[in-house]
């Protein structure tokens, strides 16, 4: 099932962004697919957040 259409490039998105609620392609999710660039821009891949105090990373 399609949420919509990317906000970022415009490609399908199956997935929405659990923080903001932006629909999100995989590309621009974090590695989970939990939260979009937007909301996690100090995300990257296999980098976990090691708590609410830690800016770079995100849940999980």
């Amino acid at each position: 099932m399609i949420a919509g259409t990317c906000y970022v490039c415009g490609k399908p998105a199956f997935r929405t962004c659990l923080l903001c609620g932006k629909a999100s392609c995989r590309e621009h999710l974090d590695e989970k697919g939990f939260a979009c660039r937007s909301c996690a821009p100090g995300a990257k891949k296999n980098r976990a957040s090691k708590g609410p105090g830690d800016p770079g990373g995100v849940m999980g």
